[in-house]
């Protein structure tokens, strides 16, 4: 599931990062085997959310965005958790006005809303939220590594899909907007493209917080 948010960046900052100061830091490490690849090495605090929070914590901020006047969009390819998505929004009290959730491939961009190919008139997001499936395995061809979301950073292996969801959310994140993924751990330290594609991320200074 992803899903995007446009609202005002001040909002979402002080909706969201009160609750992440203190949770986590992380530190960049490089192996002494002779490998550059840059590992993440997760160091927790003792404040943690507790368990069932994290649902509650996330429709809270998506209230408080809907209720600013922002538009808020999903996309879901599964159509079970499409159809679930669109009715835990109204369980919980959002208005079908005040969301739009698509049915469609995020990894084939299928969704017209995101396949603007004018840079003018791409959409970017003020806040990205994502909870793909784990190493998920897919099938780039020859012209992914040509693909927009991909050009800049690499495409993710067959094998796993991960960075490519990341990929995907971060292209269309405003410069000053906030971006929340759950990946697995293995993100932090696999090799090969995934490496190059971790280490641009750092060097670029796009890494604000490991969970």
């Amino acid at each position: 599931m992803i899903a995007w948010a446009k609202s005002d960046p001040q909002l979402l900052n002080a909706l969201v990062r009160p609750h992440l100061n203190g949770i986590v830091s992380y530190q960049v490490e490089r192996v002494a085997s002779g490998r550059s690849e840059p590992k993440i090495r997760v160091e927790e605090s003792p404040r943690r959310p507790q368990q069932g929070q994290g649902e509650e914590f996330g429709m809270d901020i998506l209230r408080a965005v809907a209720a600013s006047g922002a538009a808020i969009f999903g996309q879901e390819s599964n159509i079970t958790t499409y159809n679930l998505a669109r009715m835990n929004m109204l369980l919980h009290g959002m208005k079908d006005t005040e969301f739009e959730i698509y049915h469609g491939d995020t990894l084939k961009n299928e969704w017209d809303t995101l396949r603007e190919t004018n840079p003018a008139k791409k959409p970017r997001f003020d806040a990205v939220v994502a909870n793909p499936p784990f190493s998920y395995r897919w099938t780039p061809g020859d012209e992914t590594s040509e693909d927009m979301r991909f050009k800049n950073h690499g495409v993710a292996p067959k094998s796993a899909a991960d960075f490519a969801f990341l990929l995907h959310g971060f292209h269309y994140l405003k410069d000053d907007g906030v971006m929340a993924i759950i990946l697995p751990h293995g993100v932090l330290f696999r090799g090969g493209a995934e490496a190059r594609i971790r280490r641009k991320l750092l060097e670029d200074g796009h890494i604000d917080t490991v969970i």
